[in-house]
């Protein structure tokens, strides 16, 4: 991989901010700060650096692979988020508008439009 080198018992990861927002990295980075020292420096405009130091003995190879892997699952999430956002707008507002019930039907819950004319269902 040329966007890892390994030294002095670190994994550094150079990353281009234009491809993966700093939101992006410190998602992935969060992940591995159960078993590693994450050090996110650079600029965001042309460069960021993140450092991966293990906390106990690791493969520091596999450690930058799945940072990596990270970047692009997270990468992935927001652009979905981004593509969805007015569906889940409209779907948050179809749930939310008054005239909206929820009952519950024998153990789950049925969402229903209040229709008074209808009588009960």
């Amino acid at each position: 991989m040329n966007n890892v080198e390994i030294r002095d018992g670190s994994a550094f990861i150079s990353i281009n901010p234009k491809i993966y927002g700093l939101e992006i990295v410190f998602s992935a980075s969060y992940l591995f700060t159960d078993d590693y020292y994450i050090v996110i420096d650079g600029n965001t405009q042309e460069e960021l650096l993140v450092e991966i130091r293990p906390k106990k003995s690791s493969d520091l190879e596999k450690a930058a692979s799945d940072f990596n892997n990270e970047l692009v699952n997270y990468a992935a999430y927001a652009t979905q988020l981004a593509r969805t956002f007015h569906t889940r707008q409209a779907v948050l507002h179809r749930v939310m508008k008054p005239g909206v019930t929820i009952r519950q039907n024998r153990g789950s819950s049925v969402l229903l439009e209040s229709k008074p004319w209808r009588g009960s269902i």
